[in-house]
């Protein structure tokens, strides 16, 4: 996919969240998080969430138990 057909899918996801009565930023970030994702490769942007979401829950576990508490 060209640069410029993933800019118009942002485009698009911009005004489809509008639409849904979403706030324009949030509408903004989210339409430019996913155009970087796709720009920059699914693979890296999946590599980084998933290191992110590794450390989220190893900071929520117990120490002891390695429960949810």
């Amino acid at each position: 996919m060209s640069g410029v057909t993933i800019g118009f899918l942002m485009g698009a996801l911009v005004l489809v969240l509008l639409v849904l009565r979403v706030h324009i930023a949030m509408a903004m970030l989210v339409a430019g998080g996913l155009g970087y994702a796709m720009v920059s490769g699914w693979g890296r942007w999946a590599a980084t969430s998933r290191r992110w979401l590794l450390r989220a829950t190893r900071s929520m576990t117990c120490r002891s138990c390695h429960c949810f508490c």
